[in-house]
């Protein structure tokens, strides 16, 4: 069995692929981990009484995707003595995957940004153009990827029965990445310029944590990505896809938990408001009660002592009511939620 590539090259190759892949499964324990961490609040927050709706989907979709994604490529890095055209198809599989499931995450961020700009054609249609121009670019530059064999990697798979690195010569997931890191920029920016005019000492509880997970989940994901830059362009080339698994597990991650967190706003802000309107209401009844006792047994005046009583009972509680209500600025929270995840549909604004 004769080899043309240095030995010693293939070693070093393989001894840094050792750290590659440890990283990997580092990705997808931190995927496994966040599940079962999560996994009781998606049962009772996502999978039982909740709607079918584009929400729904799009967090079963960054939910689970990237468990194809993540395994995916663990295991063209670890499998050995495969084919070479079946190593070609698993590392292209597992590209594939990786830039869906970053897609699928960066359109729930999308819409976020969308629903805090009360559904804004402007913003929807510039984000539209942005989000289709930058995809375009990172898909063309994917697709044109040949998976051609080389004979270094040829040599690592015939001395070591290891998948040949096909994109580690390639410049295209370093594009993808400046791609991704100029639109999570947009977002991020659209993001605090929205929430720089909400935080104020009027601001609900439900707006401030909508734009508080926006913002800080927009800078962890563009951290990871810009991350990911740093390290194809300043290290060695066996190390360019150092933290590429770590991408699509962080987009999830960060996603599902934001939609999981909005959800269980929305179900405690419904269910407080219910719990108070129901002790106004019988408060309500016990005033009325106590009135209707307390009325003079004149005969004559009977009927009309009852019915002002009522009317004082009743305006009281009406008038107790509008506070409480106009306290859980209830009316913007429900807008917000219908645009995002229980929803109808986001009202359209010039």
């Amino acid at each position: 069995m004769s080899v043309e590539s240095d030995p010693w090259a293939m070693l070093d190759y393989m001894q840094k692929l050792y750290v590659v892949v440890s990283i990997e499964y580092a990705s997808v324990t931190i995927l496994i981990f966040d599940y079962l961490l999560t996994i009781s609040r998606e049962i009772d927050l996502v999978w039982i009484g909740s709607p079918w709706n584009f929400g729904r989907i799009l967090f079963f979709l960054t939910r689970y995707t990237p468990f194809i994604g993540g395994f995916l490529t663990l295991y063209v890095d670890v499998i050995r003595d495969a084919g070479l055209a079946r190593c070609a198809r698993l590392t292209q599989s597992a590209v594939y995957f990786t830039l869906a499931d970053i897609i699928i995450a960066e359109v729930i961020l999308t819409v976020r940004v969308w629903a805090i700009w009360n559904g804004n054609r402007k913003v929807k249609v510039f984000l539209f153009a942005v989000a289709a121009s930058l995809a375009s670019v990172a898909i063309s530059k994917i697709a044109k990827v040949e998976v051609a064999q080389n004979t270094f990697g040829e040599d690592l798979h015939t001395v070591y029965g290891v998948c040949p690195p096909y994109f580690a010569s390639t410049n295209a997931l370093s594009v993808c990445y400046m791609v991704l890191v100029s639109y999570e920029s947009v977002i991020l920016t659209l993001t605090v310029i929205k929430a720089a005019g909400h935080y104020g000492a009027g601001t609900s509880s439900f707006i401030r944590i909508f734009f508080r997970d926006g913002i800080s989940y927009n800078f962890f994901i563009l951290a990871c990505s810009v991350a990911n830059i740093i390290v194809r362009y300043k290290t060695t080339s066996e190390f360019v896809n150092l933290l590429t698994s770590m991408q699509p597990v962080i987009h999830s991650v960060l996603t599902s938990r934001m939609l999981l967190h909005l959800r269980q706003v929305i179900f405690e802000f419904f269910y407080h408001s219910s719990l108070i309107l129901m002790d106004l209401s019988a408060a309500r009844r016990q005033s009325a009660a106590v009135s209707a006792s307390q009325l003079p047994t004149t005969r004559g005046s009977l009927r009309f002592a009852a019915n002002a009583n009522a009317r004082r009972g009743r305006h009281q509680a009406s008038d107790d009511t509008d506070d409480i209500l106009d306290t859980l600025d209830y009316t913007n929270d429900i807008d917000h939620a219908r645009s995002w995840f229980i929803g109808s549909r986001a009202v359209d604004a010039d």
